[in-house]
């Protein structure tokens, strides 16, 4: 999957938090249609979130091509985590 990533040309796909009310939020993961063209794997990934209080959610991107960091995109200053 890390090697589809690099090669993609565009986005590799779209993270979607949805805010519940009442209930944790939903988190999914959406790959782009580049990615799954020649892979045998699902198009959505579902996060399991647990209430954990004080934790956070960061979302990084790595904006530069070949280069071994990723940058923080956005920071989701909410109570839960993602495993």
């Amino acid at each position: 999957m890390r090697d589809k990533w690099v090669e993609c040309p565009g986005d590799v796909g779209r993270l979607r938090i949805h805010k519940i009310p009442g209930k944790l939020p939903a988190v999914t993961f959406s790959s782009a249609e580049q990615i799954l063209k020649d892979n045998k794997v699902a198009r959505e990934h579902k996060f399991k979130l647990h209430s954990i209080k004080e934790m956070t959610l960061g979302v990084f991107s790595c904006t530069v091509r070949k280069l071994n960091f990723v940058c923080v995109e956005k920071q989701v200053f909410t109570y839960f985590t993602i495993r």
